[in-house]
């Protein structure tokens, strides 16, 4: 952000377009610590779709919720939402975590 419009001064790109660059990099590491999990072969079949369809309903709400934000609006419903991302976010990097650690090899 700071090296497209440093502090906001010039308003170069819209607000919409801010919050949605601010909000779905984390959908993506989630996204990115999911495929991990798949290429050690540790979530496989059936939970890896689950997994997927997750961090799509994530990828929707996390848009929702930025734009709803970018125009000044703030649902009652929004801390279900950052319950979501904290819980979802935590079960997939921590679970990358240990089964790295249990491995005792690289990831790579």
């Amino acid at each position: 952000f700071l090296l497209i419009d440093p502090y906001k001064m010039h308003n170069i790109y819209p607000r919409l377009l801010e919050g949605l660059l601010y909000g779905l990099p984390y959908v993506f590491v989630n996204l990115l610590a999911v495929y991990m999990l798949y290429m050690l072969k540790i979530v496989q079949g059936k939970k890896y779709t689950i997994a997927l369809a997750i961090i799509v309903c994530q990828f929707f709400v996390q848009a929702i919720m930025d734009g709803l934000r970018a125009y000044g609006k703030q649902p009652s419903w929004h801390f279900i939402c950052q319950a979501f991302y904290a819980a979802w976010g935590g079960i997939v990097l921590g679970s990358l975590m240990y089964f790295t650690a249990v491995q005792k090899k690289p990831i790579w």
